[in-house]
C-alpha cells in the first residue's frame, strides 16, 4: 500500500466517512495508461478508455464505496488539481459513479515516483491514483 494511499485511508477515517475503514484497492495510472499533454489536463481517448475500465471494476464491487483521486505532476501543485477533476467529472458523468462519494487531491511534484531527474522520471511523476476505500 503507497503512502498516498495510507494517507487517503486517514483522511477519509478522520472525516469520519468509511463504513468499514479499510482500503479496498487502489489503482495508479501513469503516462502508459493516461497521458495528458504538457501542460493540460484534458483527457484523450485512451484516458477514457483506461477510466471505462476502473469504472467498471468499481461497480463490479456492487457496493457503495469512497474514492480519492490524486493528482501528481512533475511540476505544479494546480495541474495536478485540473487532471484529478477531470478524472471526477469524467466518472460521474460518463459512469453515473456518486459524485459526493469522490474527492480529489494534488500532491503536485511532492511525491513522486521516480526521484531521477530525466526525461523518464519525469513521465513517471505524471500519474494518476485512484484509492478505493469503504
Amino acid at each position: 500500500v503507497s503512502q498516498a494511499a495510507q494517507e487517503a485511508l486517514k483522511r477519509a477515517q478522520e472525516a469520519g466517512i468509511l463504513a468499514k475503514g479499510q482500503l479496498v484497492f487502489e489503482q495508479t495510472f501513469t503516462e502508459d495508461r493516461i497521458k495528458f499533454r504538457t501542460g493540460s489536463a484534458e483527457l484523450n481517448d485512451d484516458a477514457k478508455v483506461a477510466l471505462d475500465e476502473f469504472a467498471a471494476k468499481v461497480k463490479d464491487l456492487k457496493r457503495p464505496v469512497w474514492m480519492e483521486i490524486q493528482g501528481h505532476t512533475d511540476s505544479n501543485d494546480t495541474l495536478g488539481d485540473k487532471r484529478a477533476e477531470n478524472v471526477k467529472r469524467y466518472l460521474a458523468r460518463k459512469h453515473q459513479l456518486p459524485i459526493q462519494r469522490m474527492t480529489t487531491i494534488s500532491y503536485g511534484d511532492t511525491l513522486p515516483a521516480d526521484q531521477g531527474k530525466g526525461r523518464a522520471a519525469r513521465a513517471a511523476n505524471r500519474r494518476v491514483v485512484l484509492v478505493v476505500l469503504e
